[in-house]
């Protein structure tokens, strides 16, 4: 089985754009993918997987945190 390396990810949220940046890995920015509305993936020159840039943060996570939420307390009670 291989053994996948974990790196630490960067997380940034700027609240003057409401814009939160997922930062998996350092490099410049070639291009990037919207993968649903407001939510981007950034690569690099080779195509490696930089990151994720979420627009209008708040209303996304507003949106997820609640089924987050239940999804995080039903794993806890069945452990």
């Amino acid at each position: 089985m291989a053994k996948n390396k974990r790196e630490n990810l960067i997380v940034k949220y700027d609240s003057v754009s409401d814009s939160l940046l997922l930062i998996a890995k350092k490099g410049k920015e070639e291009s990037f993918e919207e993968i649903a509305p407001g939510v981007s993936v950034e690569f690099d020159k080779k195509g490696n997987v930089l990151g994720f840039e979420i627009l209008k943060a708040s209303s996304h996570l507003k949106r997820s945190l609640p089924g987050l939420a239940r999804k995080a307390k039903e794993f806890a009670l069945a452990r």
